[in-house]
């Protein structure tokens, strides 16, 4: 391509990237949060652009391995039937009366917390019928699967229910470790973070979903409605007193009141640390290459959008230093991407390799972060690096589920009060310049190597 139409696919580039920003403002804020107590929070969204309404209760809890598979087991099973609705035909029926609304969970790491999270999704109040407010019924349905689940004579999850979710944990868990390449990551992060919490998959192992019976179920379920905070995402569409007083009808917890600190520690490179390796082997033709990288300070809130450009440009796009000079270039590796871990401040590499390429890919894939530590990138990278964070941006901003999850991340950085939109995020993604991209990819070193590959 000549460097005129190169110029010119950049300045229209340019112009979308600024039209995009405009059209932004005014969409996908997180309007305005109030508290319920010490540990409970409404979050309201600015959501008008969509035909669809979404909420979601969201439990915070610090991370514990020896509870991961109880809480994962909790999320897969109060969605299915609850008291009011004692079975899987009765809810679906249900929810198919509330304009074939939707529910579902998921139970998820960040960092150092868990986050077990319940939603319900339907139609916007203004495409039905009669008008009805859909969403409120549809909360107040969401609250019942939740603080209301099937129990026994003695106030026990049902056990039958119990141990069908627990037979599906196991199949889950199962299914996780038979991708090679989860494994490697899985083992990768036990490498890294070693006795630390975190290192431990979010789920749980098949041995603690075994131990799950009708009675620590139940224990945990008790745990995890008074010992987590408790985040509530919403369309300010809706009617927030109505929420709040259906959320308060349903959890009648008296300790609401009480204050639940959490915390969650970027993981830095200490001064007595040493680059961590560890090499393991399976029945498999294609090798597994993880490698991070960790800063030796803490990485503050204004750095970030350096560091995330940084990455892109490292190796988060179809351009970018990885893909462009180690798969295709070097064919190196059959693919290469590196991210961001926003929750640790880590930087992971992954890739994957011919078992005798590990070494030289190795070598390439540190190469190319020391090109960028020594600036050694063009206007013309960067720029498409930028443009692809915008456009992932965008996508956040089109889909309510995406919106949600940014927003409560946000929070539980405790920084929605400085980045509280998604055109905010823009525009310090849009003012990295070439020096920022230098110092951020100076803030990381090595920090483990990790190998999956064949016997």
């Amino acid at each position: 391509m000549c460097g005129n139409c190169r110029e010119f696919n950049l300045l229209v580039d340019s112009i979308k990237q600024i039209k995009s920003t405009k059209k932004l403002k005014g969409v996908g804020i997180l309007i305005k949060t109030t508290s319920l107590g010490g540990r409970a929070w409404l979050h309201e969204i600015e959501s008008s652009k969509f035909k669809i309404n979404r909420i979601s209760i969201n439990f915070v809890c610090q991370f514990q391995p020896d509870a991961a598979s109880q809480n994962t087991a909790l999320a897969l099973m109060l969605t299915k039937q609850c008291a009011k609705f004692p079975s899987t035909q009765l809810l679906g029926r249900k929810l198919k009366e509330l304009y074939g609304a939707v529910l579902d969970s998921n139970c998820t790491k960040f960092g150092d917390l868990q986050l077990i999270s319940f939603s319900i999704m339907t139609v916007d109040d203004s495409f039905t019928l009669g008008g009805e407010p859909l969403l409120e019924s549809a909360f107040d349905l969401l609250c019942e699967a939740i603080f209301n689940p099937k129990v026994d004579s003695n106030g026990a999850l049902a056990k039958q229910t119990t141990e069908i979710e627990k037979q599906n944990l196991i199949e889950l868990i199962s299914n996780e470790l038979s991708n090679k390449q989860k494994l490697a990551q899985l083992n990768a992060t036990k490498l890294l973070f070693k006795n630390e919490n975190c290192a431990h998959p979010s789920f749980g192992s098949i041995e603690q979903a075994q131990q799950i019976n009708q009675n620590n179920l139940t224990q945990a379920y008790r745990a995890l409605l008074e010992n987590s905070q408790i985040h509530i995402m919403f369309s300010n569409k809706a009617n927030a007193e109505k929420i709040k007083n259906v959320f308060l009808k349903h959890c009648t917890n008296s300790s609401l009141n009480n204050c639940i600190e959490l915390e969650n520690k970027p993981f830095l490179l200490q001064n007595s640390f040493n680059l961590r390796k560890q090499t393991d082997f399976d029945e498999i033709s294609q090798a597994h290459l993880i490698l991070s990288f960790a800063a030796k300070q803490p990485i503050t809130f204004d750095q970030i959008p350096a560091v995330k450009t940084m990455v892109a440009l490292l190796g988060g796009t179809p351009t970018s230093k990885l893909f462009s000079v180690v798969r295709e270039q070097l064919s190196l590796c059959y693919y290469c991407a590196a991210s961001f871990n926003a929750d640790k401040k880590v930087i992971w590499i992954i890739s994957g390799v011919s078992p005798k390429n590990t070494e030289h890919a190795t070598s390439a894939i540190l190469n190319q972060l020391n090109e960028l530590k020594q600036g050694s990138f063009s206007n013309d990278e960067l720029a498409e690096s930028k443009q692809h964070l915008t456009n992932n941006l965008n996508l956040i901003n089109d889909n309510i589920s995406k919106l949600e999850s940014f927003f409560l991340r946000k929070i539980l950085e405790n920084k929605n009060k400085n980045s509280n939109s998604i055109s905010s995020e823009l525009e310090t993604i849009n003012d990295v310049n070439s020096a920022q991209i230098v110092q951020a990819a100076n803030l990381f070193h090595h920090a483990s190597t990790y190998i999956l590959t064949s016997k």
